[in-house]
């Protein structure tokens, strides 16, 4: 019943949250 949601959570909006992530790294692991 929640498979409706799958397609509402574009790919795009993963890439976004990676890419966020690759560019704001820990502090501790950019020292």
């Amino acid at each position: 019943m929640s498979q409706v949601n799958i397609p509402l959570l574009s790919p795009q909006k993963l890439s976004i949250c990676i890419y966020t992530f690759i560019q704001y790294p820990y502090p501790e692991s950019n020292s």
